[in-house]
């Protein structure tokens, strides 16, 4: 058995479909034309559930098509030598907080990060610093900017 089982350690399984909520949705349609009874009924209710549609049948369409995280923008050509050093950061954030705070430099006005919170998004990504001047945020510009309007953004 411990021998059987090695042998299908190493493979992945591969998914059946990359549009599982399609396929769902196509399911529920030919259930509606189907002969009515309890099991049908129950099974409409379970594929019309949102935690299956919005949650599991997403997660797997996303795994599926192994779209895992949002492509950058390709760097421009054109960058003079005597510009300042600039990183890209993506952090996908979701519904949960960035930890940090952001304000405008008193001197230069731009839009830095005052802080960034002990154990939060920021911080455990290991990509923003106190400091960090933001240029960017989700593809708009943020010069001339209120701190306000960046975090609305954000």
């Amino acid at each position: 058995i411990y021998e059987c089982l090695q042998h299908y350690l190493g493979k992945r399984p591969v998914p059946v479909t990359l549009q599982a909520r399609v396929l769902t949705r196509e399911v529920v349609e030919l259930l509606r034309e189907a002969p009515p009874s309890g099991e049908i009924k129950e099974l409409r209710r379970l594929l019309r559930a949102p935690h299956l549609k919005a949650a599991l049948l997403s997660a797997h369409d996303t795994v599926a098509q192994k779209d895992f995280e949002p492509t950058l923008p390709p760097l421009p050509d054109n960058i003079p030598e005597n510009e300042e050093a600039m990183r890209i950061v993506c952090l996908v954030k979701n519904n949960q907080p960035l930890g940090a705070t952001i304000k405008r430099h008193e001197i230069t006005g731009d839009i830095t990060v005052a802080r960034v919170i002990h154990g939060g998004l920021a911080d455990r990504s290991g990509l923003l610093y106190a400091g960090d001047k933001l240029v960017e945020v989700n593809g708009v510009p943020v010069e001339g900017l209120e701190p306000e309007q960046v975090i609305n953004i954000l």
